[in-house]
C-alpha cells in the first residue's frame, strides 16, 4: 500500500554544485538508489559508484544498502551528497575505504583529522572508518620537480605506511600512481590524473 506517509522530503546539499534540493523520495528507497537517481538528475556523467550521501554536518558515508526508513531519515531530514572528485591532469587524488575521493591540487594538502575546534585539513579523514586513528595532522602532501612526495609528520601519534612500509618522519617519500597509503588505519589509493591526451 502506498500512501502519502511513505514520502519523505529531505534537503540534499551538494558541496560540489553549490546547490540545496529539496526532494520528495519514498522511505523504503536505499540511500543507494536516491545517491543514482540525484546523479542520474544532477551531472549523469558522474561515476555513481564514487559518490557517496551522508547526514548534514559530517560524519561517515551513510550505508548505501540500507533505506531512508531504515536510517531514521524522516521528512525535513538535510543530506550531503558527495560528488566525486574531478582533477585536472596532473592533479592527485585519495581514495578512501567508504569510496569517497579526496581532490589534491598541485599546491598541496596537509591530511589528518578536524578538530571540530577549527583544526582544519585539506583532506579530513575523521569520517572515514578508523579515522579516529589519525592525527590531526598527520601528513603533507606536497609537488616539487614533477613528483609527488608525502613527508609524514612529527606530530602524529600513528605511522603513515607506504605500500606497507613505514615512511620516516619529515622525510618525503616519492609516490606514484595506484601507490597505497594508510595513515593510522585508514587505508587510501593514491591516483594522478592523466596528461590529457590532446597534445
Amino acid at each position: 500500500m502506498n500512501s502519502s506517509a511513505d514520502l519523505v522530503i529531505v534537503s540534499v546539499h551538494v558541496p560540489a554544485l553549490d546547490r540545496v534540493l529539496d526532494i520528495e523520495l519514498l522511505s523504503s528507497m536505499s540511500i543507494g538508489a536516491c545517491r543514482d537517481a540525484l546523479l542520474a538528475k544532477l551531472v549523469p556523467e558522474r561515476d555513481a559508484a564514487s559518490a557517496s550521501m551522508g547526514l548534514a554536518g559530517g560524519g561517515a558515508p551513510l550505508p548505501p544498502e540500507r533505506t531512508l526508513a531504515e536510517l531514521g531519515v524522516w521528512s525535513g531530514a538535510s543530506l550531503t551528497l558527495h560528488l566525486p572528485a574531478t582533477p585536472q591532469a596532473g592533479e592527485a587524488v585519495f581514495v578512501g575505504p567508504s569510496g569517497r575521493r579526496y581532490s589534491v591540487p598541485r599546491t598541496g594538502a596537509t591530511i589528518g583529522r578536524s578538530s571540530g575546534t577549527g583544526g582544519l585539513v585539506d583532506v579530513d579523514l575523521a569520517g572515514e572508518s578508523g579515522g579516529g586513528t589519525v592525527s590531526r595532522l598527520h601528513a603533507r602532501l606536497v609537488f616539487r620537480g614533477e613528483q609527488w612526495q608525502l613527508i609524514h609528520s612529527p606530530e602524529a601519534t600513528n605511522p603513515t605506511l607506504v605500500q606497507g612500509q613505514a615512511a620516516p618522519v619529515g622525510t618525503p617519500c616519492l609516490l606514484g600512481d595506484g601507490v597505497s597509503v594508510q595513515f593510522g588505519q585508514v587505508s587510501m589509493v593514491f591516483q594522478i590524473a592523466p596528461a590529457s591526451q590532446g597534445r
